[in-house]
């Protein structure tokens, strides 16, 4: 008996230390982990949120009030129960953001409608109506593509560089999966753009080629990269089909500055054209872009690719010195970023152009971009 005792003291007492050992990296890793509290604020912030409030009431409030849950069991110390809750708010929120973005495609639909019926009593002939119709039917199929893309926006945290590059080992693979199932989607979305723009299919195939190859890749690493590929060439192919247009459209500055927005960027219509503005290119006082902000500038890159018409003009501030000295400084700055954006070859040297400045008016400007789109004024057809 006394043999079976001390076999059974010895067994409970190595069972309570495995099962510490297994529960303190459980922990450790857990404690790691972003409040839901700030994860569930960014979301409930942006414009689609506020969008779904509106057209989607019931979705968002149910939405709204798993996020209450989701604060009050944080605030309580009960985290399991708040990350369920969170879970529970984003699932709802995206859904109301997606009923939202239907209702408006819905309206989109019924006003297309309506144009159509107009266009046939106004033209005569049925050569002539069906042309116009096809005309609108692209237009309409550019600027669904743009919308889709800010349905998406809320996958716009998986694909932010820091998140990308700060995983380690499990966590980082699974983050490179979820992006490129982003990505592959999005260039899904851009390449069926082009080709109701009548791109090359040349073009459309090298797309298909890469996502079928992401399919089929093992690596998440190899997968992402690859899918990042294929939407570099998605929007080629939508650029290429856009540069056979006179010019562009209202339609296509709808999707430019909805991309924009989407990227991160801010985006300011004035009489010389649309700006787009780059945060955080820079840290410090040096004219080479920081390494998020190179990634920042490869995004810019993709949007000069996706919208070709009309020169651009690249911007840039100093943040020390004086008088000729710094703005030299400043159109060193404009320079390396114009160098960044066509150092792959998908931007024409020619169509950019450099300018420093001394002045920014606002002072988070001094460590950004900006993009002028000189084709792109307000008054566009």
């Amino acid at each position: 008996m006394t043999s079976a005792s001390s076999f059974s003291a010895l067994f409970s007492t190595s069972l309570l230390v495995l099962l510490v050992l297994l529960v303190l990296p459980l922990a450790a890793c857990g404690g790691s982990r972003p409040a839901p509290r700030s994860v569930l604020a960014e979301r409930f912030e942006t414009p689609e949120a506020e969008a779904a409030s509106q057209r989607a009431p019931d979705l968002y409030a149910a939405a709204e009030r798993a996020r209450v849950a989701a604060v009050r069991a944080d605030d309580a110390g009960r985290r399991e129960a708040a990350e369920d809750h969170a879970t529970r708010a984003r699932m709802l929120l995206d859904t109301a953001i997606a009923e939202a973005e239907r209702l408006d495609l819905e309206a989109e639909r019924v006003r297309i409608e309506a144009q159509t019926q107009e266009l046939a009593l106004e033209y005569g002939n049925a050569v002539s109506a069906r042309d116009a119709v096809l005309e609108e039917v692209r237009r309409h199929a550019a600027a669904t593509v743009a919308r889709e893309q800010a349905v998406m926006a809320f996958a716009q945290a998986v694909l932010d560089e820091e998140r990308r590059y700060r995983g380690r080992g499990e966590e980082r693979a699974a983050l490179h999966a979820e992006a490129a199932g982003v990505l592959g989607r999005r260039a899904r979305l851009l390449a069926a753009a082009a080709r109701a723009l009548e791109a090359t299919p040349a073009s459309l195939e090298a797309v298909t080629e890469l996502l079928d190859r992401a399919a089929a890749a093992g690596d998440p690493a190899g997968k992402l990269e690859l899918t990042e590929r294929a939407l570099r060439a998605a929007l080629a192919a939508l650029g290429s089909a856009r540069r056979r247009q006179d010019g562009p459209t209202t339609d296509e500055r709808v999707a430019l500055t909805e991309a924009a927005t989407a990227a991160g960027f801010i985006v300011e219509q004035g009489d010389r054209g649309l700006t787009l503005r780059v945060p955080d290119v820079y840290r410090g006082a040096g004219a080479a872009p920081s390494p998020a902000g190179a990634r920042r500038l490869g995004r810019l890159a993709a949007i000069l690719t996706a919208h070709p018409h009309g020169a651009v003009q690249i911007a840039a501030y100093a943040t020390s010195g004086s008088g000729a000295g710094r703005r030299r400084a400043a159109t060193a700055r404009a320079t390396r970023a114009v160098a960044v954006l066509t150092r792959a070859g998908v931007v024409a040297t020619e169509r950019l152009t450099a300018e420093g400045r001394v002045d920014a008016a606002q002072d988070d400007a001094l460590s950004s971009v900006e993009a002028t789109f000189l084709a792109y004024g307000p008054s566009l057809r």
